[in-house]
C-alpha cells in the first residue's frame, strides 16, 4: 500500500506537471559536496579542517585558514552499475560520465600582523549532485498491463474527454485504439490487453546534474578563531527519458504486436543560498567546526513532451503530445554541520561530522495562480512532508603523512529519508559510503587522486491497477567514481 499510494499520486500528479513531486524534492534536498579531492577522499569532512577550497560550499569558516594564494581543478569520472528485479527477472545497466567535480581560486593577500590575523576570499564551482544513470527494467507480466490502468482512468467519461484530458498517457492509448469504448453500456473503457501476458520492458536514462557557483570570505582571529560566510548560485540540469514498452511476444491478444512509450522531460534552474560558519581552535592540535546552510530557493523551467508508437497486425500508430512547459519555485531545507579534528604536525589528521537536514521541509511554489494548481501544490508538499523525515550523516577521515605523501581514507553513514510509514526493509537501513585516495606535495604543485564508492536501493512502481496491487521492481546501484585534483600554491 505504501508504493500504491506513491504511485496513485504520481500519476495523478503527471497528468498537469511533471517533475513537480516528492520525487524531486527529495533528489534536490540531498547533494553532497564533492569539490576537492582531498575532500571527497576524507568522506567530506573539511568543513572542520578548513584550508580547502571545497569548504565555500561545506564551511566557509575553512578559507579563514589560507595563508597564500592557491588554485586547483578536479575532473571526475563516474561509473554507475544498476541491477533491477521486477516479475521475477534480473537486469543489469551500466553507466560511464566524466565530469568536473570542482575547480576554484583562493585569493589570500599579504598576511597581517600575527595579533591580528588574515582575510582570504575564494571562488570556486563545486558539484553537489550527479544525475548520470541507466536503469533497464525487464519482465514478463502474466497479471495486467498499464493500459488497465488508463481505462480505468478514463471510466464514464465521454469521448471527447478521453481523447483530450491526458494527454501525456491515456489519451494517446485512446487515440492509438490501445483503448476501446463501448458507448451503449455508459462509456465502458476497455484496453486492447485483458489480462496481461506481455513483456514489459522499462529504460530510463538520467543525465545532467547541480552545480554550485560560490563566492566568499573569511578570516582568522589569532589563529584561533576562523569564520566565514559564503554566498552560493546553484545551476541546475536535468533531463530523463522515459521509455516503456509492451509487447505480446507470446500472440496472446490477436492483432496486437506492441506499443512503446516514450516520455521526455527536461529541467533546467538556478537558485541562491547563503552559508556562514566557523572554526575554532582552542588548542593548536584541535578545531572544531560549526556551519548554517540556508534554504536554497530554486527557480526552475520544465519542458516536456510523450511520444507513443503502436503496432497492430493491420496498422501502425503514431502521435506525440503536446509540448508542455511549467515555471515554478522549490524550496530546498536548511542545513546544519558539526564536528572537530585533531591535526599532528607530524602524522597527519583525523576529523568526525555529522549533518543533519530534513527533506520533508522542502516546497514547491507554483507561479500559476489558478486555484486547481495551488491545491495541486499543497496535496504535493503535503506529500513531501508526510514521507520524508529529517536525515542524519556521519562522516568520519583520515590523512597520514610519509615525507611528501599523503595517503587518505573516508566514511559516511547516512540515516532513511524515508519517514516510518514509509520505509521498506532495505531503505530503513543506513546508507553507506567509502572513499580513498593519495597525493603528492611539491614546493607549488600538488596532484592527488582518490577512488569512492557507495550503493543504495530504490524502488520502481510504473502503474498501480484499480484494486490497489502494483508491479514493483527494486533497483540496487553501485556508484563509484574516480577524481583527480591538479593544483597549484602561489606565493605572496
Amino acid at each position: 500500500m505504501k508504493h500504491t499510494f506513491f504511485t496513485t499520486c504520481l500519476l495523478l500528479v503527471m497528468n498537469l506537471l511533471v517533475a513537480q513531486n516528492d520525487v524531486d524534492a527529495l533528489r534536490y534536498s540531498t547533494l553532497d559536496n564533492l569539490g576537492t579531492t582531498r575532500n571527497i577522499s576524507m568522506g567530506g569532512i573539511f568543513g572542520v579542517v578548513g584550508g580547502d577550497i571545497s569548504c565555500l560550499s561545506s564551511n566557509p569558516g575553512g578559507i579563514g585558514r589560507f595563508s597564500s594564494p592557491e588554485f586547483n581543478i578536479s575532473p571526475f569520472f563516474g561509473f554507475k552499475n544498476a541491477q533491477s528485479s521486477y516479475l521475477n527477472n534480473s537486469t543489469t545497466d551500466r553507466n560511464f560520465k566524466m565530469e568536473l567535480a570542482g575547480a576554484g581560486m583562493v585569493f589570500s593577500p599579504n598576511r597581517m600582523k600575527e595579533d591580528k590575523g588574515n582575510l582570504s576570499f575564494g571562488l570556486a564551482i563545486n558539484k553537489q549532485a550527479s544525475f548520470n544513470e541507466d536503469i533497464f527494467v525487464s519482465g514478463y507480466n502474466e497479471q495486467n498491463s498499464i493500459l488497465n490502468n488508463y481505462a480505468d482512468r478514463l471510466q464514464g467519461q465521454d469521448v471527447y474527454n478521453a481523447q483530450n484530458n491526458y494527454p501525456f498517457d491515456a489519451s494517446l492509448a485512446f487515440l492509438a485504439e490501445l483503448i476501446k469504448v463501448d458507448t451503449p453500456n455508459a462509456l465502458y473503457y476497455t484496453p486492447v490487453v485483458q489480462n496481461g501476458f506481455v513483456r514489459q520492458d522499462i529504460t530510463i536514462q538520467r543525465r545532467g546534474g547541480l552545480d554550485e557557483v560560490v563566492i566568499g570570505g573569511g578570516g582568522s582571529i589569532k589563529d584561533i578563531v576562523y569564520v566565514g560566510a559564503s554566498v552560493g548560485i546553484p545551476l541546475l540540469n536535468y533531463t530523463e527519458n522515459y521509455l516503456y514498452r509492451e509487447t505480446d511476444e507470446n500472440d496472446s491478444t490477436a492483432g496486437f504486436n506492441f506499443f512503446t512509450q516514450e516520455n521526455y522531460l527536461n529541467t533546467d534552474g538556478y537558485g541562491f543560498n547563503f552559508k556562514t560558519g566557523v572554526i575554532i581552535s582552542p588548542q593548536k592540535n584541535i578545531r572544531i567546526g560549526v556551519a548554517i546552510h540556508s534554504p536554497t530557493m530554486i527557480k526552475m523551467n520544465d519542458s516536456y513532451i510523450t511520444n507513443l508508437d503502436a503496432d497492430f497486425t493491420t496498422f501502425t500508430y503514431n502521435n506525440e503530445s503536446p509540448e508542455g512547459a511549467f515555471s515554478y519555485k522549490l524550496v530546498t531545507p536548511w542545513k546544519l554541520l558539526t564536528g572537530f579534528s585533531f591535526l599532528h604536525e607530524k602524522f597527519g589528521l583525523i576529523g568526525v561530522e555529522y549533518e543533519l537536514s530534513d527533506p520533508s521541509k522542502a516546497k514547491y511554489k507554483f507561479n500559476d495562480n489558478d486555484p486547481s494548481s495551488k491545491i495541486l501544490e499543497s496535496q504535493i508538499n503535503d506529500n513531501i512532508s508526510q514521507k520524508y523525515q529529517a536525515i542524519h550523516k556521519i562522516k568520519v577521515g583520515l590523512e597520514t603523512k610519509f615525507k611528501n605523501w599523503r595517503f587518505r581514507g573516508g566514511v559516511q553513514a547516512s540515516s532513511t529519508p524515508f519517514s516510518t510509514f514509509y520505509q521498506t526493509e532495505e531503505n530503513k537501513k543506513f546508507a553507506f559510503g567509502y572513499s580513498g585516495g593519495m597525493g603528492y606535495r611539491w614546493q607549488k604543485f600538488y596532484v592527488d587522486a582518490a577512488y569512492t564508492r557507495n550503493k543504495s536501493n530504490s524502488t520502481l512502481v510504473p502503474y498501480s491497477m484499480p484494486d490497489g496491487s502494483a508491479p514493483v521492481s527494486q533497483i540496487e546501484q553501485v556508484k563509484q567514481g574516480v577524481v583527480f585534483t591538479l593544483g597549484y600554491k602561489f606565493s605572496n
